[in-house]
C-alpha cells in the first residue's frame, strides 16, 4: 500500500448557533499547485442539528469506544469522558479490507504508538495507482472491524479535485444513509480532502445530508476561524506528479505567504516532506531530500519553525520507507 502520506487535516464552516465545532485542524488555499495539509487549534467538526435516539450504540460491533461529541475544545464519549484522538492516514485501508487483505499489522503498528483513528479514502483517481470505492456494505463492515480494534474511522467522502471526474454526490448521500441506518457510532466524515475553494465538486450539496445524519463532520470551509497554530506538511504529491524540487519549494513558499497573511497571529510549524521510495537511491527519495534542503531556507522567516523527522520513519523500516500509513496527528 505505497501511498502518499499526509498529516490529518480538517477544515471548518460557518458559525451558526445550531452547529458545534471541535478545535482540531485547519487548512489554507493551495498555491502553485502545492497541496496543503495543516493542523491548527480551530473548531471545525460539526454536529448535526438532529439528535437521534440511540446514536452512539452500534449493537453489532463490540468495542471499548463509543460515539464522540464535541465539547468546546474536547471530544467526549457517551460516558462524558474526555477522549484524546491520535490519528494516522491509511488511505487505501477500505479497499484493502474489501479485497481481503489482512490490515491488522497496520492497525497494530499504530496502536502500539497510541493511535486510535484511521483516516481512510474510499477511492482515489490517481492514474496508475488509484482505486475504486468498495460497496457501502463493505465500508460498513470495515468501520465495524476497526471499531473492534478500538479504532475510529475518519472517512473522506471526496478525494478528487480535478474537472472531468464523476459526480459522486448521490453515492456519498447513500453511504451516509447506510452508516446512519445501521447505527455506526465510530465514524466521522470529512466532506473533501481539499478545502472547498480547490474543489470541482460542490461539496456544499452534501452538508444538509450530514446535518441530518447525527455524525460529526468537517465541511471544507474554514476561512473565518481564528487560527493560532498551523502544522504544514505539503509537497510530496507535487514531486510524485513530476514537479521539480525547486517548483515544489516555490509552491510551499506561496502557501506560507498565504497562511501568514490570512491569519496574522498564526505561527507555523513547517514539516519536512516524508521519505519516499523503498531504496535510498530511489529517484523520489533523492528529490525529497533536495526539496527539504530548499524548504529549510523557506522556513527561515518570522513565525515559522522548521522540523525534519523523516529519519524516524526510515528507522521504522518498511512502514515508513514505503509511506504506507505515516502521519500521526494528535488533538485534545
Amino acid at each position: 500500500m505505497a501511498t502518499r502520506c499526509a498529516v490529518r487535516r480538517t477544515a471548518a464552516g460557518s458559525s451558526r448557533r445550531t452547529r458545534r465545532r471541535w478545535n482540531s485542524a485547519s487548512a489554507t488555499r493551495c498555491a502553485a499547485a502545492a497541496r496543503c495539509r495543516t493542523s491548527a487549534s480551530s473548531r471545525s467538526f460539526r454536529r448535526s442539528r438532529r439528535s437521534r435516539n440511540g446514536f452512539g450504540v452500534d449493537p453489532d460491533a463490540e468495542s471499548n469506544i463509543s460515539a464522540l461529541r464535541v465539547d468546546a475544545h474536547l471530544f467526549r464519549n457517551t460516558l462524558n469522558e474526555a477522549v484524546r484522538i491520535r490519528g494516522f492516514s491509511a488511505f487505501r485501508l477500505l479497499r484493502d479490507f474489501a479485497d481481503g487483505v489482512d490490515v491488522k499489522p497496520i492497525l497494530s503498528f499504530f496502536a502500539a504508538r497510541g493511535a486510535n483513528l484511521a483516516r481512510v479514502w474510499p477511492y482515489v483517481t490517481w492514474p496508475g495507482t488509484g482505486w475504486e470505492t468498495p460497496s457501502n456494505d463493505q465500508i460498513v463492515d470495515c468501520v465495524r472491524f476497526l471499531r473492534t480494534q478500538n479504532v475510529y474511522t475518519y472517512l473522506t467522502l471526496f478525494t478528487d479535485t480535478q474537472p472531468g471526474t464523476p459526480n459522486r454526490i448521490d453515492w456519498a448521500k447513500a453511504l451516509v444513509a447506510s452508516c446512519q441506518e445501521v447505527g455506526l457510532d465510530s465514524i466521522l466524515f470529512e466532506i473533501g480532502n481539499e478545502p472547498q475553494i480547490n474543489k470541482h465538486i460542490d461539496t456544499r450539496a452534501l452538508q444538509a445530508t450530514l446535518d441530518a445524519s447525527g455524525f460529526l463532520y468537517t465541511s471544507g470551509e474554514y476561512d473565518e476561524l481564528p487560527v493560532h497554530v498551523a502544522v504544514v506538511l505539503i509537497g510530496t504529491n507535487n514531486l510524485g506528479t513530476g514537479q521539480t524540487p525547486q517548483q515544489t519549494a516555490d509552491g510551499v513558499h506561496a502557501v506560507l505567504d498565504d497562511v501568514l497573511a490570512r491569519w496574522p497571529h498564526c505561527r507555523v510549524l513547517l514539516l519536512a516532506i516524508f521519505p519516499r521510495g523503498v531504496q535510498p537511491d530511489d529517484p523520489l527519495r533523492l528529490q525529497v531530500a533536495q526539496t527539504n534542503a530548499l524548504l529549510r531556507d523557506v522556513a527561515n522567516r518570522d513565525r515559522v519553525t522548521w522540523l525534519d523527522f523523516g529519519g524516524v520513519f526510515l528507522a521504522l523500516g518498511a512502514f515508513g520507507a514505503l509511506g504506507v500509513t505515516c502521519g500521526l496527528g494528535r488533538s485534545t
